[in-house]
């Protein structure tokens, strides 16, 4: 039986792959991400910027993908390899689960990741205008209904008033 016996050496310069993300918002969007080891916080000098401008691509360092987006992935055999919250690479289709830009696109995968509805900050507003408009209905409908009832009571007050007029005479 014969072993690997080859060491990795960090300091040996590594292949590199990039990832090519999409921005379909109308904004642009600024992500800072973390190259390094321990805790941090964005703004640090070992954190980098990257700006996807709207509706452009732009070409990050994959390892920087999970900090981009997690992809829960809905393959059994991703789950078995520990990879439930993890970036699947493999092509299965996934949910985006956090991360610092939800929205971007990962060119080649975005047509197999679900955003869910509580991460989509248009389905958020929307919901939030859908509340508005039913509160709007409730309270058109409750001015609707006093303003029957103020026009019964008129009704009312006018028969009194012709009532008493007709006792005078």
């Amino acid at each position: 039986m014969s072993f690997n016996t080859q060491r990795f050496d960090a300091r040996a310069p590594q292949e590199q792959t990039y990832t090519t993300w999409f921005n379909p918002t109308d904004t642009d969007m600024h992500v800072d991400v973390y190259d390094g080891t321990g805790r941090h916080q964005n703004n640090e000098p070992n954190a980098t910027r990257y700006i996807f401008r709207s509706k452009s691509e732009t070409v990050v360092p994959s390892k920087f993908d999970n900090a981009i987006q997690r992809v829960r992935c809905d393959k059994e055999e991703c789950q078995r390899d520990g990879r439930t919250n993890g970036f699947c690479m493999k092509g299965h289709r996934g949910q985006i689960i956090d991360g610092k830009a939800v929205l971007l696109q990962h060119k080649g995968f975005a047509e197999l990741r679900e955003l869910p509805d509580a991460l989509d900050p248009t389905l958020s507003a929307k919901r939030a205008a859908d509340v508005e408009l039913a509160v709007a209905a409730i309270q058109r409908k409750s001015a609707e209904d006093a303003m029957i009832l103020a026009k019964g009571k008129s009704i009312e007050a006018d028969e009194r008033i012709d009532h008493a007029k007709n006792l005078k005479k």
